[in-house]
This record gives C-alpha cells, sequence and structure tokens, in this order.
C-alpha cells in the first residue's frame, strides 16, 4: 500500500504531496530528507528538537491514542512543546496541535497524513 503525505513548512509557499511505499522502518525525517524538501533537522536521533512538526490524520474520524517515548517527551518538553501535565501523562492524543519530533514518527503504509512545521 501506499501513504500519502502532505508536507509544508519551511517557507514552501505550497504543500508537497508525496505519495510512496510505508516503510516502518524509516522515520518521517528519513523520507522528507531524501526528497530534499526544507524540513528542519540536525541530529536524526531525537534528542536536539529541531525536526518538531505537527501532524494530522484527515482519514481519521478520532484522534489516535499515542504513547511519546521518554526521549521524545523530555525534549518536547525541554523546548517547551509539552506542558507539564501532558509531559506526565502516559497517553495523548494525536491532535493536530500536539507537537511531535518527526525523527520519532514513523509513517505506516495506507496512511494519509498532514505534516506542518
Amino acid at each position: 500500500m501506499i501513504a500519502n503525505l502532505k508536507l509544508q513548512g519551511g517557507g514552501m509557499t505550497d504543500p508537497v504531496w508525496l505519495y510512496t511505499e510505508g516503510k516502518p522502518t524509516q522515520s518521517l525525517t528519513d523520507w522528507v530528507r531524501e526528497t530534499g524538501i526544507p524540513l528542519y533537522w540536525r541530529c536524526g536521533q531525537g534528542t536536539c528538537g529541531a525536526c518538531t512538526v505537527h501532524l494530522h490524520y484527515p482519514d481519521e474520524a478520532t484522534p489516535r491514542i499515542i504513547k511519546l517515548s521518554g526521549k521524545e517527551r523530555n525534549v518536547l518538553l525541554r523546548h517547551g512543546k509539552l506542558t507539564a501535565e501532558q509531559h506526565a501523562a502516559e497517553t495523548l492524543l494525536q491532535t493536530p496541535q500536539l507537537w511531535r519530533l518527526a525523527c520519532h514518527v514513523m509513517v505506516q503504509s495506507g496512511e494519509m497524513l498532514e505534516v506542518s512545521w
């Protein structure tokens, strides 16, 4: 199956659509880096916080319940992208307002995903 990604940020005037095979072992950062789209990143390991993005799954009526890794929670808190309450929560709702680290997001086949930064 194909994953459909709509990407916009980094001074782009129009969104870019990527239609690509899902690679569950490849992060969103890796996918976007291969295209030359200006998604900010530095370390690729989830420690610098440069690749913060907003995610929206338009085909899903109800937000996903997600569990952030400790590393992602700590980096987002350090950069002011999570509240202390969100940081302490076991799970969060993946809403378009929630910041994520693109290097921690794995895109699956069949997904429709809108990414902004």
